[in-house]
């Protein structure tokens, strides 16, 4: 039983050496830096969608829909009132 065992354990010796010496070869791995390949990387976007559904009226009367400008389009977004504006707060 010894000798299955320290048959194995060669195997799995020689197997894990023999990986390594493949990965490192030289000979299959690219010449240009990192920088150079995330320079010349371009992304392709597979699926481009656009969704106008509108957004869900806020619960309660202390907050109302509103929409901005931006890039892609006009955006909606909640905002709140404030509580009380008989006073100044800080930013």
């Amino acid at each position: 039983m010894n000798i299955n065992y320290a048959n194995k354990t060669y195997i799995i010796i020689f197997f894990l050496i023999s990986c390594l010496l493949v990965s490192c070869d030289s000979s299959t791995q690219s010449q240009t830096s990192f920088m150079e390949e995330r320079k010349n990387f371009t992304t392709t976007l597979i699926h481009q969608s656009s969704e106008n559904i509108p957004v869900e009226k806020p619960p309660g009367d202390f907050m109302r829909v509103v929409s901005y400008p931006s890039p892609v389009g006009d955006l909606a977004a909640y905002l709140s009132s404030p509580a009380d504006t008989s006073e100044k707060y800080p930013a």
